[in-house]
């Protein structure tokens, strides 16, 4: 039996560590998905059947838990133009709308049929961060231990500027690498939901609205995450530090010979002189390249590397869930 506080909602939300624990979350409060959106423009069937390890960690897999609590999931037109969204909704019985990693924008007539019950999960401290590339332009500026960590706040026109229901600080030093980290601001999530959110609901916890003239928006292009000859030494060296083990680099294809395609490296060797003016010599395990300071061997990405990466992300779900029990008290601090 459902307690009678029982909210329903629908879930605008990307497949990812947070869309799972917080969709888990707030059905461990005795809550109810009425829907999944997942948009058009979402890659195909993920939720037809997981992947072989969410056998093993059911509670990080989108498609486990739809499948599990038959919830449906609805392949929705653009939410800025599609005209049946409140239809929808109230066919449904849906008073909750929650998002969480989504590129899909909520339109100003949804969110007046929600008001004040439409929730984002933002990975970084607002105002600071706001945008689609919150904890890439964090790592990519340095700034992952200043603004690191997870806001609750109302949905708004504007993006990421609505009132801040709670905040919590998760500094990437304490988690030491991309996966990790990405793993326990899940669990952050997922425990705002019993928390922070429980609390809002019934009165105990108010919002604040945000400084309009304070905080960043960051939105990331491609080239910024890309070798070139335009590249600096310490540039690549940094991409390859922060990002090189958990994300795919590439080489800047008008860089590489028309036939190459795609190439991808992660992890910086050194300095082999200076510029040569040589084009790039590709060889099995690695790529020499010339930056705008300096001629740089980089290993290539190989399918021995994309297994580690999956290694990486089981282990990470292992961790989470008993790291941030331990963690919880002493390290995340309410900002």
């Amino acid at each position: 039996m459902k307690p009678k506080s029982s909210r329903r909602a629908i879930f605008v939300a990307t497949e990812c560590f947070l869309r799972a624990r917080v969709m888990r979350g707030w059905l461990a409060q005795g809550h109810e998905v009425a829907e999944l959106w997942i948009g058009n423009s979402a890659a195909k069937p993920f939720l037809r059947r997981g992947r072989p390890w969410t056998l093993a960690f059911p509670d990080w897999s989108t498609a486990c838990i739809v499948r599990r609590n038959g919830i449906n999931v609805l392949r929705n037109d653009r939410l800025s133009s599609w005209t049946g969204a409140i239809e929808r909704a109230e066919e449904l019985g849906a008073d909750t709308l929650i998002t969480a990693m989504t590129y899909q924008i909520v339109p100003a007539r949804l969110l007046g049929f929600f008001g004040r019950n439409a929730f984002n999960f933002h990975p970084a401290l607002q105002p600071f961060y706001k945008g689609p590339h919150p904890r890439l332009g964090m790592l990519l500026h340095g700034k992952q231990d200043e603004y690191g960590g997870m806001t609750l706040h109302i949905l708004s026109e504007g993006i990421d500027e609505g009132d801040i229901v709670a905040r919590r600080r998760l500094l990437f030093s304490l988690a030491g690498s991309y996966v990790r980290w990405e793993a326990l601001l899940a669990e952050v999530a997922a425990d705002m939901v019993g928390n922070e959110l429980a609390a809002f609901f019934v009165g105990r916890l108010n919002a604040a609205p945000q400084d309009p003239e304070a905080g960043s928006y960051i939105r990331i292009g491609k080239d910024e995450i890309m070798v070139s000859r335009d590249s600096t030494v310490d540039q690549v060296r940094r991409l390859c530090d922060v990002l090189g083990p958990q994300r795919s680099l590439q080489i800047r294809p008008d860089e590489l010979p028309p036939q190459q395609g795609v190439l991808q490296v992660y992890r910086f060797v050194g300095v082999v002189g200076p510029p040569s003016g040589e084009p790039p010599r590709i060889a099995r395990g690695f790529v020499e390249i010339d930056l705008s300071d300096g001629r740089v061997r980089l290993s290539r990405r190989r399918r021995v590397n994309k297994l580690g990466y999956r290694l990486a992300r089981i282990a990470a779900m292992m961790a989470a869930p008993s790291a941030y029990r331990r963690m919880r008290q002493d390290l995340f601090l309410e900002a």
